[in-house]
């Protein structure tokens, strides 16, 4: 079953790093929903990578023809002959071309932000709390998230009568999705969370988590709004959402 051209667009934006947060939101739930659309965004991700690697080839191939012309300059006596200004020029601005479509596909990359380490300074795992600890008997779902053992966790979390009796392990089940590299099957769960989850305590972590994956994802946009959505709340993560959203803006 083949996905329709605007099916087609948002993967392409999505992929671009250039989504709007409802056009994120139509994204996430497309995903969650159709298999198609899943397999086209495969797909996709795969004719691009071999892209930027034939375009990697071509860069190397055009700055090795300037550098080869430059050492003809040279004759076999040692002196300097006159170089070909026009193929020089030429040379050198097609390099600089590629250089700019292979490496800075998205000028959103030269900013001062650092998605990756800023992700990384922010983000940790939600330990258990104290009511599930508690317990006489722990559910294995949540004892093995407490584990570390988030492969074997996650089918148990997906159960549909522990996230009724603990609404919290919907939120453990988002982490351990994030911690299996998951992140696209994690906003899903958080958005979930956020949409379907009455209470507050857990919806201030699925929209801190999905702040995080947005920066992650280099989605400034829809970051600040999680983060200023936590911010008015003033919730449990209001003070780290304050620190961030300055290194943000």
């Amino acid at each position: 079953m083949a996905i329709s051209e605007k099916e087609e667009e948002l993967i392409l934006r999505y992929l671009d790093k250039s989504l709007s947060i409802n056009e994120q939101e139509e994204f996430d739930k497309l995903y969650s929903q159709s298999e198609p659309f899943r397999q086209e965004l495969n797909s996709s991700r795969d004719v691009m990578a071999g892209i930027l690697a034939h375009q990697r080839v071509a860069f190397k191939k055009e700055v090795k023809e300037v550098f080869d012309q430059m050492e003809k300059t040279t004759t076999s006596k040692g002196k300097i002959r006159k170089i070909n200004s026009n193929y020089y020029l030429g040379a050198v601005a097609a390099a600089v071309i590629l250089l700019l479509v292979v490496f800075i596909p998205n000028w959103s990359k030269l900013e001062k932000v650092n998605s990756e380490e800023l992700y990384a300074a922010y983000y940790q795992k939600l330990p258990a709390n104290n009511s599930v600890r508690d317990l006489v008997e722990i559910p294995e779902g949540i004892e093995l998230y407490e584990l570390g053992e988030y492969e074997k966790a996650i089918p148990l979390l997906k159960g549909t009568k522990l996230r009724q009796t603990y609404k919290i392990a919907s939120v453990y089940l988002g982490v351990s999705l994030i911690e299996t590299g998951q992140q696209e099957e994690a906003n899903v769960v958080f958005k979930q969370i956020v949409i379907e989850n009455n209470d507050a305590f857990n919806i201030q972590h699925a929209n801190w988590y999905l702040g995080l994956l947005a920066i992650k994802n280099n989605n400034y946009e829809l970051a600040k709004v999680k983060l200023q959505s936590i911010i008015s709340e003033q919730g449990i993560y209001e003070k780290e959402a304050q620190k961030l959203l300055e290194e943000l803006n």
